[in-house]
């Protein structure tokens, strides 16, 4: 789905709240790339995410935790019965189900308990629907789930010698 979930416990001053937010890759860029294929070159089409989005899903204490992601789940197996048309979300009148970070982020709004709950789009879909190959972002989501975190550190010091 392109999109990993991270949770920063201990928000601001206020211990016990936990943030919720999908890092989700973005920019994606049209790459052509050649390997070696039983001694011969064979050329691979595909796309990078070239950056990433932090989307705010919302705040929660940490005894909601375990709730909270049972709902999501329930949610994700819904969508996952969904066949043929019935996947779009049909102009926002329901959630549909693409593989895409909006997706993923609009199950954690509904699991939080907003109506009227569509993905808002705007991200690449990362599935099979299109019979290309499958995209790659294990490594580029570790990457950017680790520059978030490493971002988020920085603009805390940086707020002491501010101060």
């Amino acid at each position: 789905y392109g999109c990993a979930l991270l949770l920063a416990k201990g928000v601001g001053c206020t211990p016990g709240v936990v943030a919720w937010n999908l890092i989700s890759l973005d920019l994606h860029r049209f790459d052509t790339m050649s390997k070696v294929n039983s001694n011969t070159y064979e050329y691979v089409d595909t796309a990078n995410a070239t950056d990433y989005e932090v989307l705010h899903i919302g705040t929660s204490t940490q005894d909601q935790t375990n709730e909270l992601m049972s709902a999501f789940n329930r949610f994700y197996v819904e969508a996952q019965a969904l066949k043929g048309s019935d996947r779009s979300s049909r102009g926002g009148d329901r959630l549909g189900h693409q593989r895409t970070p909006a997706f993923i982020h609009a199950l954690f709004r509904k699991a939080f308990g907003e109506q009227n709950v569509a993905p808002r789009g705007g991200f690449t879909d990362v599935g099979l629907n299109t019979g290309g190959e499958k995209r790659d972002t294990a490594w580029p989501l570790v990457y950017c789930s680790t520059s978030s975190t490493e971002h988020q550190q920085l603009r805390r010091i940086a707020r002491l010698f501010l101060k």
